[in-house]
């Protein structure tokens, strides 16, 4: 029988895991979403010299390069984020020096740039 601190734990990396793929899923479909009446329209505005075929494949490819660039922002993001969560939170139990409330009020902006570069 598992003790209530690693069921606990195990139940927070699991809702971590979730929140990755969602964060990964997410942002690939937002990623098209956005991206395809973009390119739809800037294609067949400035790309008279391509045929109808080309044009079609160029929207896809745009809208694919999106898609996959904003689903791995998100998900490298939301991997930071549960990091940092999980490193305060072992801060927290092993009651050091720093304080892991820190860690809490910049997660977010520190995920954000980490994942931009």
């Amino acid at each position: 029988m598992m003790t209530t601190s690693i069921r606990n734990s195990a139940t927070l990396l699991w809702e971590e895991v979730a929140a990755i793929i969602s964060g990964l899923i997410g942002g690939g479909r937002y990623g098209l979403k956005i991206r395809v009446p973009h390119a739809f329209v800037m294609t067949f505005l400035f790309g008279s010299h391509l045929s109808f075929k080309k044009k079609i494949i160029t929207i896809a490819k745009l809208a694919a390069e999106h898609a996959t660039n904003l689903a791995s922002f998100a998900c490298l993001y939301k991997f930071t984020l549960a990091a940092l969560k999980l490193l305060s939170l072992r801060i927290k139990q092993s009651s050091g020096v720093l304080n892991p409330g820190i860690i809490r009020q910049f997660a977010t902006s520190l995920a954000g740039l980490i994942s931009k570069f």
